[in-house]
């Protein structure tokens, strides 16, 4: 895969790409980077083309944002989407935790993708923030051990804006999403419970719910063949 960037009015956005036909993009959870879904792509089907980008305040992409919000994310992701030729195609978006939280306020409020993948998604569960002063912190502490790229400034900045439940996903919002949709959860995900997964599969039309038995929250990196095989069954062979 090729790193490249693209140029937006949020600053410049990095992600890595691989030429194909049917483009698929990926959103990493928070604290991570494109490079969090690597270990899909040999096993991805090469008909797909991939966008593994890096949000904003993340990676190598810009950092220059005053807010990083959920919706701030959802610009960006329509202004990318438009620069790199996506924006008038059809496309699969394929988001974890985070990633998910975004890909799902995107796809309720900014157009529905063809298909919508989500991993162990964030958005409708209670927010760090909301737990308290405390466990933001720690939280925090977390992210800048697993990757001591990040900036301690924005990973706070991103935490204390969106836990005000204002930028969360109501379960009736859900129910305005037509893309082809599948939920893929870590059996083990010891951050986001299983339940809020079938909370979202439950008011998705259609949806479709998998598990993954020795995965947790980041079951595209501990269980990569699954999940690869998750996604080229649902897309590959329904579009």
């Amino acid at each position: 895969m090729r790193r490249l960037y693209v140029e937006t009015s949020f600053g410049d956005i990095s992600y890595l790409h691989r030429e194909g036909r049917y483009p698929l993009v990926f959103l990493h959870g928070l604290g991570g980077s494109g490079n969090n879904f690597m270990k899909l792509e040999p096993l991805l089907n090469p008909h797909f083309e991939l966008f593994m980008v890096d949000m904003l305040g993340h990676g190598k992409s810009g950092k220059i944002m005053p807010d990083y919000t959920v919706r701030t994310q959802c610009l960006m992701l329509s202004e990318f989407l438009s620069v790199v030729g996506i924006g008038k195609k059809k496309f699969g978006l394929i988001g974890n935790s985070y990633g998910g939280w975004v890909s799902l306020r995107f796809s309720i409020s900014y157009g529905n993708p063809e298909f919508l993948v989500l991993i162990d998604s964030a958005g409708v569960n209670p927010t760090v923030g909301e737990s308290g002063r405390e466990n933001m912190e720690n939280f925090i502490e977390k992210l800048m051990r697993v990757n001591h790229n990040n900036d301690r400034n924005i990973m706070t900045r991103i935490t204390e804006q969106n836990s005000s439940g204002e930028e969360k996903i109501k379960p009736e919002e859900l129910s305005s999403i037509t893309s082809h949709t599948a939920i893929i959860w870590g059996e083990h995900d010891a951050i986001i419970s299983k339940k809020y997964g079938i909370i979202i599969n439950d008011h998705i039309s259609g949806s479709k719910f998998f598990s993954i038995k020795d995965g947790g929250h980041t079951p595209h990196s501990s269980n990569p063949v699954e999940v690869s095989c998750i996604i080229d069954e649902f897309i590959f062979n329904n579009y």
